[in-house]
């Protein structure tokens, strides 16, 4: 009996081994403001200190985020207004972009939140495009805090259903590491 116990434990062991992740599972990745997972180490990532733009080792698929204090509350028309005129829709130059009305806004204390989906055409690589813009806009006016935090997945639109499940993944993946001032040594 206790032969066939150490039997049953050492075939346990051995299938956990061999059903251990591939070679290709995530992999976390760390910078000075950002910690990400992503596919595989071969995802690109640029990164400051108020957003981080990754992508797939060939440029094709893209998550984005970014958050700004602003001085006084913004709209969420504001905001995409502001992506669209820094051209922040995706790191690839853009034409012919639509963009939703965008869907109805969900509110959690001081966030409202709104999604947008998006198209337009990629011109350096000749492709359509589609993605989902995710606005939240921060408004407290007992603390006088205000802002707002984007978040953007893109992929070719014929890809974008097929895709949309890692990129969100990676989107719920980008954690801020908020550091103190290095005062040297005050």
């Amino acid at each position: 009996m206790k032969r066939l116990a150490s039997l049953t434990l050492a075939l346990a062991l051995l299938g956990s081994l061999l059903a251990a992740a591939p070679s290709s599972a995530w992999v976390r990745k760390e910078s000075q403001w950002w910690v990400w997972y992503v596919p595989n180490s071969n995802w690109a990532a640029a990164q400051s200190a108020q957003g981080i733009d990754i992508s797939s080792p060939t440029g094709v698929l893209y998550v984005g985020h970014a958050f700004s204090a602003t001085p006084l509350p913004w709209t969420h028309d504001q905001v995409v207004d502001h992506i669209r005129d820094h051209d922040a829709f995706d790191v690839h130059p853009l034409r012919k972009l639509r963009v939703g009305d965008g869907s109805a806004i969900r509110t959690h204390e001081t966030v409202e939140r709104r999604t947008y989906k998006w198209k337009a055409y990629r011109t350096d690589r000749d492709e359509r495009v589609r993605g989902l813009l995710t606005v939240d806009i921060i408004a407290d006016d007992f603390t006088f805090t205000y802002g707002f935090a984007s978040y953007n997945r893109v992929a070719p639109a014929d890809e974008f259903d097929r895709r949309t499940k890692t990129l969100k993944r990676i989107q719920k993946r980008i954690f801020f590491q908020p550091r103190s001032p290095d005062f040297g040594g005050f």
